[in-house]
């Protein structure tokens, strides 16, 4: 239960909105002057982390990658920061370097600090390393690269100036041999590539190192969370995060040139083609024949993925460093390798039933898919059987054999060794092979060049074999032989097949078979035809495409007379997609949803943006492929189930504009993360058709400006929520009871930082299943008597609310583990009974109005591990049974009413 922090221009904004609604002023929306615009850096900052808070976090198990793709940050396994160019040119480490027996986490805090902790996605310990830089404008903050100076900065977007600062190195020169002296006749051989070797310079160390600091409260909202109870409020609420999809391209070392003596003649594209004319000069020796019984081997391309000991889980995807290659892991466990907009190039073809799966190239080049998190794995599940001695190992793709492997990799020079596994996938045709010209005189050993005399049999070995089992993966190319696989997407061959199909179809053949159905037609035509069609017609289609789009529109179309409106350019793009006429109605709808969701949300100004930003509205963070092809699938933040889509993660994507009602027509959703964008929904039109995604089950725009007189009603219609984030919006209005009447799914509600003006209303306290509520710095007011009926709550925060006041219940939940009551208005003594909450771990009862004594009864949580009652009226002794308890965090007034001799501090 951390305490979080609201952006000051935030917390402007509320403090002004609650003075107007204090005072009866209408609730219309003014933006005071005390907002601080966003102008342009005043650097040019390639940018890796572009808000700090809840989505600067940087886990061992991820890579971010600079906006130019030439910077990554990682943190290793033993906590130590390091930004590179490539594996083996490091920009920057920092200075720390922990134990194999701990684990650690990087982040950009809230207030600027750059650090990193030991801890987990679920677990927040101690500071080991930071920048010591912090700030109080409120930011917010973004860590970059200064290229110009060399420098990695955390840039203060709120007082436009460098927070922090260390040096990095500059790119090592290339490193070029020259060639020898040129001959008079082509060289029979090309000169063998250099390898450019970058110099591993690690520089640039943090300017300051202090790991005893107690960081200062920094709480911003987190990305899409588990909440854990153990809480601190002095930064965010228990919460762990899972962070967006984050491409991690591995770039392979530069490779300098390859000088050859230029050609006498022009080059031929085919060694087919007889020259035009005989050689001036005669050979002294008759050529060499070329080989017969040989194929040409091509040099290998590789396009590096993976390197072992990275993770991949369903929620990032993995770009080959070509970016023509993505890997990705479905929810089901497949492992999927995609070639751009042709589809899937390969796949594992796994398909399980577990909640979380993950995959990696382990130390013994094993590549495998175990379930579970990276955290915690468990069962193996899908693994390559391949394995070996001497690693690292890298996945990577053979372009000019179209294979996938794990090879033996070397971090010094980049380069990739032998393969220990290799599976053939479909891929893009190779386009950049060398051109090969003809010599004016043949040389004496064989050459690639063409012959004087062509050559009078055909090759020894074909260039690929033929296989008599079909693949099971689907082919991306036509085929003229039926596959045993169905293929997965629209196909406009016909198939070879003579046999009828188990079921009659409701569409007719795009060519006619070679044999009658067995089965009959559901719709028969009333006059036979005196030949088959060989196309579809108009007539016969079930519907037309550009009709549908009219039929599912929210204004049935009207909105398309404005050809500048987001549903006008979604159209258009839609239309333009050449696979558009043979789509399904659920790829029309789709498409089309998803293409409005981008229009009207990318670079789109609105009254916030015009104030953080000026006129440079930001664009999307992880556009990722939007819009590049129609496999919206594969899109960024985009995940499918049975060809329907049911998540959406824009979890810090900055988006802007106004989130479109046409997200509606994607009713199959059942996650949908929104945190920590700047998106401006006002009102009803903006609010209430959220209610209409009845398949929700988790639902998340916290930090974004949904602005509205309380939770809307419609909210209440999500029956099947079990997770509901809508914390430091702007709503501004009573918490109504009616809404929570019907959430009896609902286990997480964080709606804290707005201003409700109201009591916790007793719908709210009765939902069966909530184990987690945090509504801190809201203005609630009443007594603490909810808490009694709370019966599943695990952690609770409701601190920062001054007129929430009363007396601490004796019966509370028997579950809890974490409270968090400081800076309210509470009174009386604490009560003996709370020493049967023996799973407490955290108890925040600092700055009330509590009197009395500590009972001793507190020494019976022997979990207790954090325990703060200072700034009350408390007297007396601390007992020895709590001072047994060893509590961690122990803080009294004892230097003025209360004896402690094991006090953390005293007050």
């Amino acid at each position: 239960m951390f305490k979080k922090k609201v952006p000051v221009m935030l917390t402007q904004l509320l403090r002004l909105t609650l003075g107007f609604l204090l005072v009866g002023v209408s609730s219309s929306r003014i933006i005071g002057s005390t907002l601080q615009s966003k102008r342009a850096l005043a650097i040019d900052l390639d940018i890796l982390i572009p808000k700090g808070g809840g989505r600067g976090y940087i886990f061992p198990d991820e890579t971010i990658v600079s906006e130019s793709k030439e910077f990554q940050l990682n943190i290793s396994k033993k906590g130590r920061l390091v930004l590179s160019r490539s594996p083996t040119d490091i920009a920057w480490q920092s200075d720390f370097e922990g134990s194999d027996d701990k684990e650690y986490y990087g982040k950009l805090q809230g207030d600027g600090n750059f650090l990193v902790r030991e801890g987990t996605r679920t677990y927040k310990g101690d500071a080991v390393w930071k920048s010591n830089k912090r700030s109080s404008s409120g930011g917010p903050f973004q860590l970059g690269v200064d290229k110009d100076n060399s420098l990695l900065v955390v840039y203060d977007l709120g007082n436009d100036e460098i927070l922090w600062e260390a040096n990095i190195s500059a790119p090592p020169p290339p490193t070029i041999a020259p060639t020898s002296a040129p001959t008079g006749a082509p060289s029979a051989n090309p000169t063998t590539p250099l390898t450019e070797t970058p110099t591993v310079s690690p520089t640039g160390s943090a300017q300051d190192h202090d790991t005893g600091e107690t960081p200062s409260p920094t709480v911003s909202p987190t990305q899409k969370r588990t909440i854990s109870p153990t809480s601190d409020p002095t930064a965010s609420p228990v919460v762990t995060e899972t962070l967006s999809p984050t491409p991690s391209p591995i770039t392979t070392p530069p490779t300098a040139a390859i000088v050859t003596t230029p050609p006498t003649t022009t080059p031929t594209k085919s060694p087919t083609i007889l020259p035009t004319a005989p050689p001036t000069i005669l050979p002294t020796a008759p050529p060499t024949p070329l080989p017969t019984n040989q194929p040409t081997v091509p040099k290998p391309r590789f396009d590096y993925i993976m390197a072992s000991g990275t993770y991949l889980t369903e929620n990032n995807v993995i770009y080959s460093t070509s970016k023509d290659f993505h890997l990705y892991q479905r929810k089901d466990g497949n492992l999927i390798l995609s070639v751009g907009a042709q589809g899937i190039a390969w796949e594992s073809g796994y398909s399980g039933s577990e909640i979380q799966y993950n995959t990696k190239v382990q130390g013994d080049g094993q590549f495998l898919t175990k379930t579970g998190p990276p955290t915690d794995r468990k069962d193996t599940v899908w693994k390559s059987k391949a394995t070996d001695t001497g690693g690292p190992f890298m996945l990577a793709v053979d372009r000019s054999q179209n294979t996938l492997g794990v090879y033996h990799y070397s971090k010094s020079s980049g380069e990739l060794g032998k393969p220990i596994w290799l599976v053939p996938i479909e891929g893009p045709p190779a386009t950049d092979s060398p051109s090969v010209s003809p010599t004016s005189s043949p040389s004496s050993r064989p050459t690639v060049s063409p012959t004087i005399s062509p050559s009078g049999s055909p090759s020894a070995q074909p260039s690929k074999a033929p296989t008599a089992v079909p693949s099971a993966i689907p082919s991306l190319h036509h085929s003229s032989s039926p596959s045993a696989i169905p293929s997965l997407y629209h196909s406009s061959f016909p198939t070879t097949s003579t046999e009828p199909s188990g079921e009659p179809t409701a569409l007719p053949s795009e060519y006619p078979s070679g044999a009658p159905s067995a089965l009959p037609t559901r719709n028969p035509t009333g006059t036979q035809s005196s030949s088959p069609s060989n196309s579809i017609s108009s007539q016969a289609y079930p519907f037309n495409p550009e009709d549908f789009v009219d039929s599912i529109a929210i204004q049935r179309g009207e909105e398309f007379d404005d050809d500048s409106s987001y549903q006008s350019r979604a159209l258009k793009w839609l239309k333009e997609r050449e696979e558009f006429a043979s789509m399904t109605k659920t790829q029309i709808r789709q498409l089309y949803a998803l293409a409005c969701i981008y229009y009207a949300t990318s670079a789109v100004p609105n009254t916030y943006t015009v104030h953080f930003f000026g006129d440079d509205t930001p664009t999307w963070v992880r556009s990722g492929n939007w819009l590049e092809n129609v496999y919206e699938c594969s899109w960024a933040g985009v995940k499918c189930s049975g060809g329907k889509v049911v998540e959406i993660d824009f979890n810090g994507g900055d988006l802007t504009g106004t989130l479109p009602i046409e997200l509606t027509l994607l009713s199959d959703l059942t996650s949908l993360d929104l945190f920590g964008n700047y998106m401006h929904n006002y009102g009803d039109e903006g609010n209430a058709w959220l209610g209409q995604l009845t398949n929700l089950r988790y639902l998340n725009y916290g930090d974004t400006f949904f602005e509205y007189d309380g939770i809307p009603t419609e909210i209440g219609l999500l029956t099947n929520l079990r997770h509901y984030e809508a914390d430091y919006t702007v709503y501004y209005g009573p918490l109504r009871g009616e809404i929570f009447e019907s959430l009896t799914q609902l286990e997480i509600l964080i709606i804290g930082g707005n201003s409700y003006g109201s009591p916790v209303p007793t719908q709210l306290s009765a939902l069966p299943k909530l184990k987690y509520f945090y509504i801190e710095d809201s203005h609630v007011t009443g007594d603490l008597d909810y808490l009694e009926n709370m019966t599943s709550l695990v952690d609770h925060a409701a601190y920062g609310n001054p007129a929430l006041g009363g007396t601490i219940p004796s019966t509370l939940p028997t579950t809890l583990k974490g409270l968090a009551m400081h800076d309210c208005s509470i009174t009386g003594t604490i009560p003996s009974e709370m020493g049967l909450l023996t799973d407490m771990q955290q108890i925040w009862f600092n700055s009330n109005e509590l009197s009395g004594v500590i009972p001793s009864e507190i020494g019976k949580m022997t979990k207790l591990q954090k325990f703060n009652v200072s700034d009350n009226n408390i007297v007396g002794n601390v007992s020895d049974a709590i001072c047994d308890l060893r509590v961690t965090y122990l803080i009294a007034d004892c230097l003025e009413s209360v004896e402690c001799s094991c006090c953390l501090e005293c007050l």
